[in-house]
């Protein structure tokens, strides 16, 4: 349908995903997918379609209506599927991420442990002096 293969598939969402070539069937697995699963499956691929007519296919919904019903009743388990990694489009990569990620954990553990460590310090000092008056 509209030449969608699965190497023109760009991302996913977060999930197993796997293909069976011979049919050019995606199932997926909804896994740790969230608190509550979202049942609308969302992929991205490549390709535009120049001549798209949202209201045509509107118009011939049943017969999309129709190919669903009759995809449902097929038994999958007689099929091989194989599973297929695609890049998460949601994962942000990079060295400044690393630096952000730095800066955090300095904030949140770094700066309380610090200033533990002075205020123990600036203790010591104060107790060392107090002794030494005595």
């Amino acid at each position: 349908m509209d030449n969608i293969t699965i190497d023109a598939v760009k991302a996913s969402s977060p999930t197993t995903l796997y293909f069976n070539e011979e049919n050019n069937i995606l199932k997926f697995s909804m896994l740790d997918y969230g608190k509550s699963p979202d049942p609308n499956f969302v992929i991205t691929y490549g390709e535009t379609l120049k001549n798209f007519n949202f209201k045509k296919i509107t118009t011939d919904s049943e017969t999309y209506f129709k190919t669903i019903d009759r995809f449902s009743e097929e038994n999958f388990n007689t099929y091989n599927f194989a599973n297929i990694d695609i890049q998460n489009p949601y994962k942000v990569d990079g060295i400044s991420n690393n630096a952000v990620g730095f800066i955090f954990y300095l904030a949140i553990y770094g700066l309380p442990i610090l200033l533990s460590v002075l205020t123990l310090i600036i203790l010591l000092l104060i107790y060392k002096k107090f002794i030494k008056k005595k």
